[in-house]
């Protein structure tokens, strides 16, 4: 009996002692956090230092202890510990190898080199300041179509970067923008661009010299002329992917948006050869096209081709909404046409509130001529001018059919066809069965109520173009009469 009563006495003392150890463990693995937290602002490269070898210190301790846990056999211990201490083990041994550290640490730490150039089109490095719309596809299309990269993100939203390494997509998350991205061989600015200045200020000190430094913005001479007041001539080549949506944010981002689409680079005139040779052929593995020109060509050309529609777009909106009678007539039937040539105006208001204060000039030349031409349209109308009327809309119809019909501008064409179904129960969801059975994802569907300028009753709208034409194949072979005539 006492040697019954000493074995529980015993036991008893095992549990809490174990007890005691875990809450040791939980607050050493509090401290650590913020001891690394601040480590991370303070000294070169601390994030990526204490990523790799604090953190695998106290992992590995916290292993050794649940490896015990896991071992114990303690009467009376709670039956839930150990299954739970095992697969908690076998997460940390399976996530937090050795291997797995030092591999990363050594990568990070001996991101300067020194002398050769070391771009490879093996095995690249990227980084990303903001992980949007476009920063999140350029990362979707850099992992499908090149293997062997590693992907470094940083975005204000939390959410956003958990979901990014969730998607298999981030393969870093870093706290900071500075630091951890010592080691990428290209960075991708992607916030918006009045956090340009700081996020540039905090990188200028730990970038390489040998990284290629680029943007996505819709805009050039700002960030040129920030580039070369903190010295980063060297390594930057200005980029502008001419792909968007109606629709912002990562969530909203797919690799095939860079498909096929214009992807603009704008060199400073003292980055190496080899640099834009390097982001060219980059470009050209996502699926885009580059074309190279000068930040004042570009800014120019965007103003005219992108900048100016969403402002005219906008003003379209605005117009109907001002004339609009009390009863929304003009809202319920803006449809077809009306809608297709105002789409845009359903982007980023904080982006296009960007784009306008920081290429006003052009903007506001273009405008300008623009302005002046609704004049002249507007005189002759009011002169009743029948010849020039219709010479104003026949030179706009002649030069608009010359456009290329690749989807490669700033202003992506809309997929949609449109289909005439009868007026029956069923009808509609037929079509949408027919689709997803063969696997066709739709982007939108609905009735059109107004079609003064387009055919077709049901309008089907999808995310890619091999979408639509698989949808055109499938339908007019059960019989369906398709209409595939688009605006945009």
């Amino acid at each position: 009996a006492a040697v019954s009563q000493q074995y529980y006495i015993a036991n008893f003392v095992s549990r809490v002692n174990i007890h005691i150890k875990f809450l040791q463990f939980m607050l050493f693995w509090v401290s650590a956090k913020i001891y690394r937290n601040f480590l991370s602002f303070h000294i070169p490269h601390g994030d990526i230092l204490l990523n790799s070898v604090h953190n695998y210190k106290y992992f590995a301790q916290l292993n050794q202890f649940f490896h015990r846990v896991s071992q114990e056999n303690v009467i009376g211990f709670m039956p839930l510990t150990i299954p739970l201490s095992r697969a908690i083990l076998l997460i940390i041994n399976n996530l937090l190898t050795v291997q797995q550290i030092q591999k990363t640490a050594s990568r990070s730490i001996s991101a300067v080199p020194a002398g050769k150039e070391k771009h490879s089109m093996n095995t690249v490095s990227c980084g990303f300041i903001g992980l949007g719309l476009i920063g999140g596809s350029i990362a979707r299309a850099l992992k499908e179509k090149r293997k062997q990269v590693t992907i470094y993100a940083y975005d204000t939203n939390c959410d956003t970067l958990l979901q990014a390494q969730k998607d298999g997509i981030a393969d870093v998350i870093c706290e900071t923008p500075g630091d951890a991205f010592a080691g990428c061989d290209i960075l991708f600015l992607c916030a918006p661009v009045s956090d340009n200045t700081e996020n540039l200020r905090r990188l200028a000190r730990v970038l390489p010299k040998d990284c290629i430094l680029t943007d996505v913005g819709s805009v050039k001479t700002g960030i040129h002329e920030q580039i070369a007041a903190l010295g980063l001539e060297h390594m930057f080549i200005g980029g502008h992917p001419m792909a968007g949506s109606e629709r912002y944010g990562y969530a909203n981002s797919r690799a095939q948006l860079l498909e096929n689409a214009y992807y603009i680079l704008t060199p400073t005139k003292s980055v190496p050869p080899e640099k834009v040779d390097f982001y060219q052929k980059l470009v050209s593995d996502i699926g885009a096209i580059p074309l190279i020109l000068s930040s004042d060509t570009h800014d120019y050309v965007t103003a005219a081709i992108s900048h100016l529609p969403h402002v005219i777009a906008a003003s379209l909106v605005n117009l109907v909404q001002d004339c609009d009678s009390e009863d929304g007539i003009m809202k319920m039937i803006a449809a077809g046409g009306f809608k297709d040539i105002t789409r845009i105006a359903s982007s980023s208001c904080a982006m296009w509130q960007q784009i306008c204060l920081t290429n006003r000039d052009n903007i506001s030349t273009l405008l300008g001529t623009y302005i002046s031409t609704l004049e002249d349209i507007r005189a002759q109308i009011d002169q009743g001018a029948s010849r020039e009327i219709y010479d104003f809309f026949d030179r706009a119809r002649i030069y608009r059919d010359s456009f290329i019909e690749a989807s490669s501008g700033p202003i992506k064409k809309d997929f949609a066809i449109r289909i005439d179904i009868a007026d029956e129960p069923g009808a509609l969801a037929s079509i949408a069965t027919i689709l997803a059975l063969n696997g066709i994802s739709i982007k939108n569907i609905g009735i059109t109520h107004n079609r003064e300028l387009e055919e077709g009753v049901l309008r089907i709208e999808f995310y890619e173009e091999t979408g639509m034409e698989h949808a055109v194949s499938i339908l007019k072979n059960k019989g369906y009469r398709i209409h595939t005539g688009r605006f945009l």
